[in-house]
């Protein structure tokens, strides 16, 4: 049986705020009374400098992690891991809006965005978790930036990379349905960078009851591949990929 579960929660480490240089990244979730996810991530194709991302519940009511809407304003930087200087930085206010499924924290992704010859990019993944049992959800996105002299500029935004859904009875018998995708770089290019390939496989199944055992009745599985081009300012995501809040 199926039980739903946000993945990769706070998976990566916790440094302080984006300008310290920090030795050492411990992993937790809050930083003293305010609700502040923090991560922080090595780039080790650029030695010598470490991506730091933070996301602040903006105008909280309580000191403990909410689970009542609210926004948090996000805010990244690359600093040197030696004496903390920023190299380049990025804050969006209400970057990001907990309402009917609760944010759950950010993660780091470093794999290889090599865009062109000069330029790599980095992903920050935001993680979200629905509060119903009877009807679990779950969804990660993925925002991607690039460098840009002393700036950090977003290119491709909230692409929805894993997601979960369903409705049951919550002993077995339900409908489930699961969505996963990975970008890959190609080598084909729009206006001086590299297309994207997502490749999003999707799973539908039906869970029953039998007896004592709870099993897969159904399984229906599809497998869809888009193209995302660069316009010249971002690559643009289609309706079915973006996440709508």
């Amino acid at each position: 049986m199926k039980r739903f579960c946000l993945r990769g929660v706070i998976a990566l480490g916790l440094c302080g705020v984006a300008v310290q240089a920090a030795a050492e990244c411990r992993a937790s979730a809050y930083s003293g009374a305010e609700v502040l996810y923090e991560v922080c991530k090595d780039w080790l194709a650029y030695p010598g400098t470490r991506i730091t991302g933070q996301a602040r519940l903006e105008h909280p009511q309580q000191a403990l992690p909410p689970e009542e809407p609210g926004s948090y304003e996000l805010q990244l930087a690359l600093v040197s891991s030696r004496d903390g200087s920023v190299q380049a930085s990025y804050s969006l206010p209400a970057a990001i809006l907990s309402d009917t499924s609760t944010f759950r924290g950010l993660g780091i992704d470093t794999a290889r965005y090599r865009l062109n010859e000069q330029v790599r990019a980095f992903g920050i993944r935001s993680f979200f978790e629905g509060t119903s049992r009877a009807n679990p959800d779950g969804e990660t996105w993925l925002t991607l930036y690039v460098r840009d002299g002393k700036t950090l500029r977003p290119i491709l935004e909230k692409l929805v990379v894993e997601s979960s859904s369903g409705e049951w009875d919550t002993r077995c018998n339900g409908h489930f349905s699961d969505s996963k995708s990975t970008v890959a770089v190609a080598k084909t290019r729009s206006q001086g960078y590299a297309d994207l390939i997502v490749t999003t496989v999707a799973t539908d199944s039906e869970a029953l009851e039998q007896g004592d055992d709870c099993t897969t009745a159904s399984s229906h599985t599809r497998t869809a591949t888009t193209t995302l081009r660069y316009d010249g300012q971002r690559y643009s995501v289609p309706p079915g990929l973006k996440a709508w809040r």
